[in-house]
């Protein structure tokens, strides 16, 4: 993708898995974040989204966006 090499695996009990990996010579950074072995949290976004749907107004990107803090 635009000159970048892009890797897909997909194993067993991951339901959301993501690395990036960025390097240079003598250089690398790795950002990993790993979801875990069930979709629960994502369920539970998904429901607080669709409850609250009713009462937002306009574009709102990022579950956040929905949460009260």
């Amino acid at each position: 993708m635009g000159g970048c090499q892009v890797h897909s695996v997909r194993l067993p009990g991951y339901v959301a898995s993501v690395e990036a990996i960025f390097g240079l010579p003598d250089m690398q950074l790795s950002l990993r974040h790993d979801a875990g072995t069930r979709a629960q949290p994502y369920v539970d976004g998904t429901l607080l989204a669709i409850r609250r749907v009713g009462a937002l107004k306009g574009l709102r990107r990022g579950l956040d966006t929905v949460m009260d803090f």
